[in-house]
């Protein structure tokens, strides 16, 4: 059975081209499928719906006007064994930039390419619940290859 999550390159990470392609090399390298994927300009009202659970957190306008910032690649990511939402949380690392530093994951995305706790270059759901919410947040996931996304 397919096992399905949400992922988000940021604005950050898309800004840089070598970023992106390296983020999208290493979801392939970690047996993840791309099944859809999009670059976008996400509107403050998508942006405070995926993000309306730290609505009553301090960080949270600043999380909303971050990503509002600049394009982000929003995608689909599948695999037939084990969890998708796992896998992709192990690959991103953790999102607070201290617990990134001490982990002993220095090969996440994370640890590689964030700047900060809200600049942390990828996103992704915590449970099947959110990913599904968040998935249908953006759907259609057209089927397209990065160099696609990546000049768009």
């Amino acid at each position: 059975m397919l096992s399905t999550t949400f992922a988000m390159i940021k604005p950050e990470a898309v800004a840089i081209p070598h970023i992106t392609k390296i983020i999208w090399d290493e979801i392939l390298a970690h047996d993840l499928e791309i099944i859809g994927a999009k670059r976008i300009c996400m509107s403050r009202d998508i942006a405070e719906r995926l993000y309306s659970v730290h609505e009553e957190k301090f960080f949270y306008e600043r999380l909303i006007q971050h990503i509002i910032s600049g394009p982000v690649i929003v995608m689909k990511l599948g695999c037939t064994t084990g969890s998708a939402i796992e896998r992709w949380r192990a690959l991103m690392g953790p999102s607070k930039m201290l617990r990134t530093l001490q982990s002993q994951n220095g090969s996440s995305l994370r640890a590689r390419f964030a700047l900060s706790d809200t600049r942390n270059s990828v996103h992704g759901a915590d449970s099947q619940q959110t990913a599904d919410y968040e998935l249908s947040l953006f759907a259609p996931y057209p089927k397209i290859r990065l160099q696609s996304i990546s000049k768009s």
